[in-house]
Parts: C-alpha cells; sequence; structure tokens
C-alpha cells in the first residue's frame, strides 16, 4: 500500500529536499490518485508561461515559481500540485500565495491548487481563503480515500463532491445511538470499491436520515466481497477482482452500483484537519433484485 515501506523519519534529514519530496512522495501518490504521463488524467510537468506575471486588482504580480505539476482531469479540468521541502510551510505565507498567482493566470485558469512538503499535502480553491483540504501523510491508508475524494480526476470533474456530507456514523454515535444497532438500506448507491489491503475493503455512499442527506462510509471483508459479487455476471466479477489487485487498488463505476445493505457502526473514529468520521461495516450486502 502507499507509503507502507517509506520510512518518514527521513524528512528530517537535512539533505531530504524538494526533489527527494518530489520522487519518493509525490510521484506514488499521484499515481495513486489514477494520474500518468499520459492519457486522458495527464501530468503536465513544470508548464512555462508565456507572459509569467499576473494582475490582481491593478496590482502587476511577477510569478517566481513554476509549480512541478499541472494535472489535467480532463479537456478543463486542471489543478496545479507545487512540492516543497519539508522545511517549508505549506499553509500560509509565501509559497501559497504564488501558487494562487499561478493558478488564476491566464494559461492555467486552475480552480484548485494544492502543495505538498512531504509531510502533508495542502489543498486550496481559488475562490476560499482557507484550505479545504489538510493531511499529514503519515497517517495511515485511510486517509488515502479522503485525498482522493478531493483530488481524484473523478472529484476534480465533479468539484461539488468537495463538499462533503455530514458522516453519519460520526452523527449517530453523537446522538447517542449505540454501536451495536443494526441499520438496513435496501437502496445504496456505490460510485466505487477500494481495496484496503488482502482482506478488507471500504466504498462510500449517500443515505437520507429523515430528510436530510449524510455520507457514509462502508467497510466490509472478504466474504461481504465475495457475496457482493454473487449478484453480478461472471464477466463483470472477474473484471472487478483483477482491477481491485493492482493499483490504485479502486474502482469507480461509470453509473452508480445498486445494492442493499445491512450494517452495524465501526468501532474507531478516522480524521484529519478537516473532518472527522466513523466508517459503519457491512455485515450482510442485499440483492439488488430485492433493492429495486
Amino acid at each position: 500500500m502507499l507509503f507502507s515501506n517509506f520510512d518518514f523519519n527521513i524528512l528530517n534529514d537535512p539533505d531530504f529536499k524538494e526533489d527527494s519530496v518530489r520522487e519518493e512522495v509525490i510521484a506514488p501518490l499521484l499515481k495513486e490518485l489514477g494520474y500518468s504521463a499520459s492519457g486522458e488524467n495527464k501530468i503536465i510537468r513544470s508548464k512555462a508561461l508565456k507572459h509569467p506575471y499576473v494582475y490582481i486588482g491593478t496590482k502587476k504580480h511577477k510569478i517566481n515559481i513554476i509549480p512541478d505539476y499541472l494535472m489535467n482531469a480532463g479537456v478543463d479540468d486542471l489543478w496545479v500540485l507545487d512540492a516543497k521541502s519539508p522545511k517549508e510551510n505549506i499553509l500560509e505565507g509565501k509559497n501559497v500565495e504564488q501558487a494562487f498567482s499561478y493558478a488564476i493566470h491566464p494559461d492555467v485558469r486552475a480552480n484548485i491548487y494544492a502543495l505538498c512538503n512531504g509531510r502533508a499535502i495542502s489543498v486550496f480553491q481559488v475562490n476560499k481563503l482557507n484550505p479545504i483540504f489538510y493531511a499529514e501523510l503519515k497517517n495511515s491508508q485511510r486517509l488515502l480515500d479522503a485525498i482522493k475524494r478531493v483530488l481524484s480526476p473523478k472529484s476534480i470533474k465533479k468539484p461539488h463532491l468537495v463538499n462533503f456530507l455530514p458522516d453519519f456514523g460520526l452523527y449517530m454515535i453523537k446522538s447517542g445511538w449505540k454501536a451495536s444497532i443494526e441499520f438496513v438500506w435496501y437502496q445504496l448507491e456505490l460510485m466505487e470499491i477500494v481495496r484496503m489491503d488482502k482482506e478488507s475493503y471500504t466504498t462510500f455512499s449517500k443515505v437520507n436520515f429523515f430528510g436530510m442527506y449524510y455520507g457514509v462510509s462502508l467497510d466490509f471483508k472478504q466474504e461481504q466481497f465475495n457475496q457482493l459479487m454473487s449478484y453480478f455476471n461472471d464477466d463483470a466479477i472477474k473484471e472487478l477482482s483483477e482491477l481491485l489487485w493492482r493499483r490504485p487498488f479502486q474502482v469507480d463505476f461509470s453509473s452508480p452500483l445498486t445494492v442493499g445493505a445491512k450494517a452495524i457502526i465501526g468501532e474507531k473514529k478516522y480524521g484529519n484537519k478537516d473532518e472527522d468520521y466513523i466508517p459503519l461495516r457491512i455485515t450482510e450486502f442485499i440483492s439488488p433484485n430485492i433493492a429495486n
């Protein structure tokens, strides 16, 4: 899995600089997110500007950096990523200001810009003052799911996904519901499945609870995965199973996969600077024939 063999203590070495961050941290992260040197979700490296300045109001700003990566998630879906050394500030100051100036340049026009110093990644929208997302990269594989929800090609193409729904599991616990209570849904629309490890999977959906929509993270084991796959034809099972064993260990569905499920609230809370969430644990998938 991503960064499982990377020793984050090396970030304290003064010889581990910006070029090392690009090679050891950013390159595998972008691959995991689904970007490559060619194809639809393309990485454009060090794009130079015809006129290296931008006007903000009546003031002319010189752009002193060329960010390392410009990601193309479609014809007009662009976002900027700039690498920094581990000692650099990526939440405020000149680094963020320069990345913003580059993002709004007429040759770029990116709505999202991000900075990574190896320790963490910060993500900004050009029309918002504060970061919309911040994550320390040494955290668990679970955090990668949150990063994908912001920076994967699918999320960049559908920016409304960045506006997180309230988390259903967290809401239930804070409202006094017991973790042992079983929830049953007959129509869950799944847009993706992610393999966490050899025996664990996760997915995400949206649920309506007494007239309000929530996001719900759903974890399940191999037994439930096999049960889910038994509802679909052999070719689909084979293709999905093979894809989940190759990077980025994720399958995105072009149209929602509608199934039902029984689930209980999980035992662990996960989170980052911007959100906390408690996944539910699926105990049984319900046949789509019943769901429909």
